[in-house]
């Protein structure tokens, strides 16, 4: 089934071509077919030839948190003489890039690279690299690789690296490692690219429960081991300084923001506490929604300090993934095998947490896609010689042209186009006052950055934008 959209805003800019006589009426089918033809995203599998030419073998391993399957493929990684782990955190990207290195994964050091959207750790002569799965490189064949939490291809903003990495990356073997969720449309992606699939099914290795009692508001009634969970540094910080002044606790915090080196110290402080000589022990974590992507952190009890967060365009609830991802990581499994509980800071929020956990989660039904940036370069120029011109001067802007791509894209029923069209147009927006060539244009908006967060940032953008315009 093929889905076609062709927004209102399409039709009124297409109909005012052929009103002002710039189009001829009788050109308008043959320029909506070359529109068509630039935004057709029906194939995206064929967008990746050199993945194409090989027959990958796939093996998902799905379960739920804490049973073992990541572990399980970082094993057969480390195994092997090429290959790449593609994470869903800079934060978890180091710490199996120091997994590999230090041999953490099966006894064997392994030489190995990192590359994230901040870092690069080159050793030229490792063949594994521990990435974020935006960074994931599709020129290099290798053995094999990872890529975790694999359901995170639904997400409306950053699934597309997901898609991106399955389709594209040239992989004897890709290992997926996500929730049973992801299993139908993992298997129908697979088909799609006539791989092989084999499926590996995991329990959870400690049991898991949710508490019948909340805090009751009281930060007094948190425990040794427990971890807070708070959304936005700023609230994690000041929920670290109210445990601290209410209870004998200390605490370590962990957010994805923090620098890499800092985050291991304050994970070693926790996984640690009550092993140092000199009686300092930091018996409490707080801690972001990041704890819910793997990081290695021995939680006996997580506590939501609230179920609904910011996620740059709006507050809202946590999904009932979500909140499983998060809850999920309390308990430990090996030597001191602890129970994991689950539970909230107010009583408000503790039906929801159960409800969360009882309640079965559909299988996702799509991926997101992001359009392989030479495509939208193609169809910016291409439309612009057709565009009319005000004056001698070229009035497409930027941000008219991507609403277009968006109005005139078309896809299959098991994907769908995310939100990076929308945030390259805030770019775009930004600095539509800046005088620049539109090839400029384009490449400054494909900065990887994030303008939903801080004023500061679109102003430094715009500002840069300004600056390079002026030649300074």
């Amino acid at each position: 089934m093929t889905i076609f959209k062709l927004g209102a805003r399409g039709l009124a800019m297409v109909g005012q071509w052929t009103s002002k006589g710039v189009v001829p009426a009788r050109s308008f089918s043959s320029m909506a077919s070359e529109l068509r033809v630039l935004t057709d995203l029906r194939s995206p599998h064929l967008w990746y030839p050199l993945a194409r030419k090989m027959k990958r073998r796939w093996v998902l391993h799905i379960g739920p948190t804490n049973s073992g399957k990541t572990f399980e493929a970082l094993q057969r990684l480390a195994s092997v003489e090429s290959g790449r782990y593609c994470g869903p955190l800079r934060l978890l990207a180091w710490e199996v890039y120091d997994k590999l290195k230090t041999g953490a994964v099966n006894g064997k050091p392994v030489r190995c690279s990192l590359m994230t959207g901040q870092e690069k750790v080159f050793d030229p002569k490792a063949n594994h690299t521990s990435s974020t799965v935006e960074m994931a490189d599709l020129d290099k064949v290798i053995d094999v690789a990872v890529i975790d939490e694999v359901q995170m291809l639904e997400s409306n903003d950053r699934g597309w690296a997901w898609t991106r990495a399955l389709l594209g990356l040239p992989a004897a073997e890709i290992h997926l490692c996500g929730e049973p969720r992801a299993q139908e449309l993992i298997t129908k992606l697979c088909d799609l690219c006539e791989d092989e699939l084999e499926v590996k099914e995991y329990e959870r290795l400690s049991s898991l429960s949710v508490a019948n009692h909340s805090l009751e508001g009281s930060l007094r009634n948190i425990q040794r081991g427990d971890c807070i969970v708070a959304f936005g540094r700023s609230k994690i910080h000041q929920l670290k300084r109210d445990i601290e002044a209410k209870t004998p606790f200390r605490c370590c915090v962990v957010y994805g923001s923090l620098p890499p080196l800092t985050r291991q110290e304050q994970a070693k402080l926790f996984n640690e506490r009550g092993s140092f000589p000199n009686g300092q022990s930091f018996d409490v974590l707080v801690a972001s929604d990041a704890i819910g992507m793997g990081l290695n952190l021995e939680i006996s009890r997580v506590v939501f300090s609230s179920l609904r967060k910011f996620d740059g365009q709006e507050e809202r609830l946590l999904t009932a993934s979500e909140i499983r991802q998060i809850g999920g990581r309390a308990g430990r499994f090996g030597t001191n095998t602890v129970e994991g509980i689950v539970t909230s800071l107010h009583n408000k929020d503790l039906p929801l947490l159960k409800r969360s956990f009882k309640t079965e989660l559909p299988q996702i039904a799509k991926a997101c896609l992001r359009p392989e940036i030479v495509m939208l370069e193609d169809f910016v120029h291409s439309i612009r010689h057709v565009w009319p011109r005000e004056e001698g001067e070229d009035s497409l802007s930027l941000d008219t042209a991507l609403q277009l791509f968006k109005d005139f894209h078309q896809t299959e029923s098991s994907f769908f186009l995310g939100t990076t069209i929308d945030e390259l147009r805030d770019l775009a927006k930004t600095i539509e006052s800046v005088k620049m060539p539109l090839t400029d244009r384009f490449s400054f908006c494909l900065a990887p950055i994030d303008l939903s967060k801080e004023d500061r940032r679109r102003a430094a953008f715009y500002e840069m934008a300004r600056m390079y315009s002026e030649k300074r």
